[in-house]
């Protein structure tokens, strides 16, 4: 039994009127309830007559079978684990895809540097430019003072441009062209070293960092568990093994170096590592991206190291002095905004306790209005 009452009869013209209203809605509906009308006698009449038409209305329930895409959708929404990976882990962290992304970029940046500083070291020491500019000197001793004094200005250049770069570093593009400028620079700082010492060692030094930055790279998309100073080591690791390895063995096949310049680079490469890793390894685990030209200058002040040391000890602590500075620049401004902060909070707090312990004074009577005394009896 239908819980609804009958309708009233209704007309053919009533009818297609109906059917025509239904249709204009959603066609769906019109062809739901042209199934359910019920006729009774004869099927619809022609709109000229005037027939009586009795219409039964029945109700359908349909069911509703969610499709496979939308129930996937409610599962991901509705478990965590899906959804809140791009959240930060706690309040003022960087989410874990960006640290990724952020080690990414950073390593890629650092190897493609150092393959640019390698090709040109190589260049340099093979066509001993620094050589053919000083071969119009004189001859005898100047030649070797030349190519001394050539050598530590270009070592002098390199670290100005260190210092500028950090200087520069939150203003873009700049601080890439610095470091395109100061690619270049070290590059020929280090390829120049066999006109001082005559020895291979840097080149295997730099061939070393090279692999162990481009391992980082690949490491940083495919460690995600580790976190900490844990992270670090799971990531340089396996370039620099990885380079260590192609060292030994290009070197005692190929160059034919001794096994002293071999180990020297390993151990001077692992120490160039420990030492950036000391530098600006918190940046590579917070990876906040206003640190990302931190990274780049500490690196390039570390290559310093193996070949002056002065110019190494110059460069760090210019870095670390200027950082000291900055740092207690934003630590005053911090304090004098939070301090302005809880001043204004505290007058907010102490005007609405003024007002109400301020009572209403008696209005002001003029000297035309008469006195009211009222006596009690």
């Amino acid at each position: 039994m239908s819980s609804f009452p009958a309708a009233a009869p209704v007309d053919a013209h009533g009818h297609a009127a109906i059917l025509e209203i239904l249709k204009q809605i959603t066609p769906a509906v019109a062809r739901m309830v042209s199934m359910t009308l019920k006729f009774s006698g004869k099927p619809a009449l022609p709109a000229h007559e005037t027939h009586q038409t009795r219409v039964d209305v029945v109700r359908f329930q349909i069911s509703e079978t969610p499709s496979t895409s939308s129930a996937w959708i409610k599962d991901a929404f509705s478990e965590g684990e899906r959804s809140l990976w791009r959240f930060p882990s706690k309040p003022g962290s960087v989410p874990e895809y960006m640290r990724r992304a952020f080690r990414v970029k950073t390593f890629s940046l650092m190897s493609l540097q150092l393959l640019v500083v390698f090709a040109e070291m190589i260049s340099i020491d093979h066509y001993r430019l620094w050589h053919n500019v000083l071969t119009e000197m004189r001859e005898g001793h100047l030649i070797d003072v030349g190519q001394e004094v050539l050598f530590y200005s270009s070592g002098f250049c390199t670290l100005i441009s260190i210092m500028v770069m950090f200087c520069v570093k939150d203003r873009y593009p700049v601080n890439y062209w610095l470091i395109a400028l100061t690619t270049l620079l070290s590059g020929s700082f280090w390829g120049m070293t066999r006109a001082v010492v005559q020895t291979t060692m840097h080149f295997q030094i730099v061939g070393i960092l090279c692999c162990s930055m481009t391992g980082g790279a690949v490491a940083s998309m495919l460690v995600k568990e580790v976190h900490g100073p844990k992270l670090l080591v799971a990531t340089l690791a396996p370039g620099w093994l990885l380079g260590a390895t192609l060292n030994v063995l290009i070197s005692r096949v190929f160059v034919q170096e001794t096994d002293r310049v071999v180990l020297g680079s390993t151990g001077l490469s692992m120490l160039l590592l420990c030492i950036l890793s000391m530098d600006a390894g918190r940046y590579l685990i917070l990876c906040k991206p206003d640190d990302f030209m931190k990274i780049v200058v500490a690196m390039n002040s570390t290559l310093m190291v193996v070949v002056s040391i002065p110019f190494f000890v110059l460069s760090f602590c210019f870095i670390h002095t200027g950082e000291a500075v900055v740092d207690e620049d934003m630590e005053n401004t911090l304090e004098v905004s939070q301090s302005m902060e809880q001043s204004t909070r505290v007058g907010q707090l102490a005007m609405p306790q003024t007002e109400s312990r301020q009572e209403p004074s008696p209005p002001l009577r003029s000297a035309s209005e008469p006195a009211l005394t009222v006596f009690s009896l």
